[in-house]
């Protein structure tokens, strides 16, 4: 077992000394330079929940490529909800990134912020319009280096698996439970995944090899699985998302939806599976739906002309 672990974290060495980080070839938001000169952020130097640097950490890296970011003490609200202090020039405002899996802002007070970016946001939106979808980040930031290596693999490795999921079933325990009852049970393809946890280089390189990934809740409506499928490039068939991204998904086009009780999920796959060129679209439209909204320079593209808009 330990000479697992060490053969597994060369490898994760290798893959980011191999590639360089992925970046976006363009910007999908238009930013004024000569604002953003003028622009520096204020990021918490601790947070509240201890786990949530894996998340916030992407946030204020992702922010830092287009302007300063100082980490200093400051008051934070309670929670998942990080408070950040946005100065333009001599203007100031806090700004809110809520990373809750649920969609409901009631612990918090919206209007204590300038804007307040939601990544569960709620489909019908709030009565606080300074409420705004805050899309969604990857498991790890691992991922930027990894994406040289698994997008090549994607693109000229023959699929290893048709279907392919792997959910713990801790979370969204029963929807999780009939769907990986429904994909295992079944005989119409080949279906690789179940409950057991992978080290995360793992569980992409197994995803890359497969036709199709499937999206589950899991405390939320999202789950960071649906990022990491885009990354890559992917046929997903998910679960129809009781939240929404601050650009839509358009079914059967970046994914396929199946509705929560996951009585056609065998179906739908099955149906995929005949239409291989449907499949070969979908892989592009995810992988490029990531490029143009979900990376993190684009999200902090996003976060910043909306923030430079309202406050001007």
């Amino acid at each position: 077992m330990a000479l697992s672990r060490y053969t597994d974290r060369l490898t994760e060495e290798y893959w980011k000394r191999l590639f360089r980080p992925s970046r976006p070839k363009h910007l999908s938001w238009n930013l004024d330079r000569s604002a953003l000169s003028e622009v520096s952020v204020v990021w918490p130097a601790e947070y509240m929940w201890k786990p949530a640097a894996k998340w916030f950490d992407q946030i204020a890296a992702a922010l830092s490529r287009f302007v300063s970011v100082e980490r200093r003490e400051i008051s934070q609200p309670a929670g998942v909800v990080l408070a950040a202090d946005f100065k333009w020039g001599k203007r100031s405002a806090p700004i809110f990134f809520d990373i809750a899996d649920s969609s409901r802002v009631d612990k918090i007070k919206p209007t204590n912020a300038l804007l307040y970016f939601k990544m569960q946001h709620a489909v019908e939106g709030y009565k606080d319009k300074n409420v705004l979808p805050g899309g969604y980040l990857p498991n790890s930031s691992d991922i930027y280096s990894f994406l040289g290596h698994l997008r090549k693999r994607k693109d000229h490795c023959p699929p290893l698996f048709d279907v392919y999921g792997r959910f713990g079933t801790g979370f969204a325990t029963e929807v999780r439970t009939a769907a990986l009852r429904l994909l295992r049970d079944q005989e119409k393809f080949r279906f690789e995944g179940g409950a057991r946890r992978l080290r995360y280089y793992r569980f992409l390189s197994e995803l890359a090899r497969a036709s199709i990934c499937i999206d589950l809740p899991g405390n939320g409506p999202f789950c960071f699985r649906l990022v990491d499928y885009f990354a890559i490039g992917s046929c997903v068939v998910a679960v129809k998302h009781e939240a929404r991204l601050h650009v839509e998904l358009e079914d059967f086009e970046h994914l396929a939806y199946v509705s929560p009780t996951v009585d056609h999920i065998v179906q739908t796959c099955e149906l995929l599976l005949t239409k291989p060129n449907l499949m070969r679209d979908m892989v592009a439209a995810s992988r490029d739906f990531f490029e143009r909204y979900l990376h993190g320079e684009q999200l902090a593209a996003y976060y910043l002309s909306q923030i430079l808009e309202e406050m001007s």
